[in-house]
């Protein structure tokens, strides 16, 4: 399909699935499916050439790194990349987590230790109670 069945342009891209000129969503299943492989091909091509782009930047950084781990001995001030806002909101939310499993194996440990304490406790409390119950049997043998 070379035109739009409604306005009866030619149509300029074939990746998307409406009229470049009047918006109007081509029908033709054969023209859907070509667009849809454009579309996807089109994905992979910048997914490799946004790899290509990181290799280059990490190549240059790592020529301009200090001359003892192999570079030039060029200083190249290396700030932080800016980050998207999801990437923050992620990072966020695994800290939280992360923060909540400390908070948890905490409060565990404390309640762990309570016990422990208790049960220590009790365990004197009850070897007193026979020292105690031991004085008393031989209380009367005493001049």
């Amino acid at each position: 399909m070379q035109n739009c069945p409604a306005c009866q342009r030619r149509l300029i891209s074939h990746i998307s699935p409406r009229c470049n000129w009047c918006g109007h969503e081509i029908q033709d299943a054969a023209y859907q499916v070509e667009a849809e492989a454009r579309r996807q091909a089109h994905a992979i091509e910048q997914a490799q050439h946004d790899a290509q782009s990181r290799q280059w930047f990490q190549n240059t950084v790592d020529a301009y790194a200090p001359s003892g781990f192999g570079g030039l001995g060029v200083n190249v001030p290396m700030g932080t990349m800016r980050r998207t806002h999801a990437d923050i909101q992620q990072e966020v939310h695994m800290r939280l987590a992360a923060e909540a499993a400390i908070a948890a194996a905490t409060q565990a440990r404390l309640a762990q230790e309570a016990a422990y304490a208790k049960a220590e406790e009790e365990r004197r409390a009850k070897e007193l109670e026979e020292a105690k119950a031991a004085d008393d049997r031989f209380r009367h043998l005493e001049l």
